[in-house]
């Protein structure tokens, strides 16, 4: 396999506040430097979105790269793309890059979906005559046949990223850039996008996928880097990688936690206050990770300083990216609390977690009686992981794990086998 794309100790440098403005702005924000009180120094006015970041793609690999927010994933890209040139390193692209980074991008709004697609193709480089001979399969691809003469500024934004992934999908790019383009788009489109992909990966052509969608980085990709703060942490199979950012996210969370139980959880918190929030196991101990299916619990503790009536404990779950997956308070359970004054004491208990594997917070509201106005809340106060009881490392999407039940058996030859010129019968 030979080596299409090289990363050589990249460092990239950018400068806060630099926007690339012309002569003049640049020295009237010179001119308001220096009548500035403040003086900023070069390390607050700096950022390095990459440190000394070293990996390769060969020919027909799909590279995965994941990481928390602003980990330098999308300089990658950008450098690949020549939008921006690297700080200190080498960076070697061999063979015509596509980006599907801003999909659509280079549209003309009032012209219609048929002009875009040859302003578009000729944008990403490529000839009229490539675009006429792939013209049709563009077309048929995005499924947007009906509206291909209307204007595009009547498009909705999936329709708008339909046609636009359709017309970078079919550049005849050697490198295919692809960041975060399959959150647009309903699920039998996303479905279509990976499916071409890995059609063009067998016919040679290296794709750098960025995505916060571990499923697909797991399913699509054939190796994984992971980014935290510009240099790269782990690099490897997608399922080890995945386990190092699931633990880099985990202590992500936990410095987060600590950051806000140093500070006050609510400056309106006079009449009560939430004082510690603890994960437990079936026991009633503290524990961190759990299979699913076993029993979690939630112990809140705080202290009244007035009679506070019928009190509402709200609790809420959160996945790693964010995702409300669980909410509930005592009175929607039917439960109503007796009035408090001075420490108190509320659980909550889910005897069955359905949970998908993945790394999880809790938030805790105390709530008036009408579970409206808040006396007190802390965000994202507490944490646990969900593992599969018997697959390591799993990363199936999806945030439920619903009860099911698994059965194959042989069945009448012929019954089910497709028509393949042969006798009909299928091994199983």
């Amino acid at each position: 396999m030979h080596t299409v794309v090289q990363f050589d100790e990249v460092s990239k440098l950018y400068r806060l506040g630099d926007t690339g403005a012309s002569l003049r702005e640049a020295l009237s924000t010179a001119g308001r430097r220096l009548i500035s009180r403040h003086k900023e120094s070069k390390q607050e006015r700096s950022l390095w979105a990459l440190r000394g970041v070293s990996f390769t793609a060969v020919e027909g690999e799909a590279l995965g790269i994941i990481g928390p927010n602003g980990a330098g994933k999308t300089t990658i890209l950008k450098l690949l793309s020549k939008i921006t040139l690297p700080t200190v390193g080498l960076v070697q692209a061999h063979g015509r890059v596509s980006s599907l980074i801003e999909l659509g991008a280079g549209f003309h709004p009032d012209l219609t979906g048929r002009d875009n697609i040859y302003l578009n193709g000729t944008i990403l480089g490529m000839t009229h005559q490539h675009i006429k001979k792939r013209f049709d399969e563009i077309v048929a691809f995005s499924g947007l046949e009906r509206f291909l003469d209307t204007p595009v500024k009547r498009y909705s934004s999936g329709m708008y990223a339909r046609l636009g992934f359709s017309v970078a999908a079919f550049t005849g790019a050697k490198i295919l850039l692809v960041d975060e383009v399959l959150a647009v788009g309903d699920l039998g489109f996303q479905a279509k996008c990976i499916e071409l992909m890995r059609g063009l990966i067998r016919d040679g052509v290296t794709v750098i996928f960025i995505s916060h969608s571990l499923y697909y980085v797991s399913y699509f990709c054939h190796r994984v880097l992971l980014l935290h703060e510009g240099e790269i942490r782990d690099c490897g199979a997608p399922a080890g990688v995945i386990a190092s950012y699931r633990e880099l996210i985990r202590g992500i969370e936990q410095e987060e936690r600590g950051r806000i139980d140093r500070a006050e959880s609510f400056e309106g918190a006079t009449k009560a206050r939430l004082v510690d929030i603890t994960v437990l196991d079936a026991t009633g101990s503290p524990r961190e990770v759990f299979s699913v299916g076993e029993t979690l619990g939630v112990r809140c503790s705080g202290f009244a300083e007035e009679t506070i009536e019928s009190p509402v404990v709200r609790v809420s779950i959160f996945t790693s990216e964010g995702v409300r997956c669980f909410s509930s308070h005592n009175r929607m359970a039917g439960v109503k609390f007796p009035d408090i004054r001075g420490a108190f004491e509320a659980r909550i208990e889910i005897p069955d977690l359905r949970l998908m594997p993945d790394a999880y917070s809790v938030s805790v509201a105390l709530l008036e009686s009408s579970a409206l106005g808040p006396y007190d809340w802390k965000e994202f106060c507490a944490g646990f992981r969900v593992v599969h009881p018997t697959v390591e490392n799993c990363v199936e999407a999806g945030v439920v794990h619903l009860p099911h039940r698994w059965d194959l058996k042989h069945t009448e030859v012929g019954q089910h086998a497709p028509d393949v010129g042969g006798t009909g019968a299928v091994a199983i």
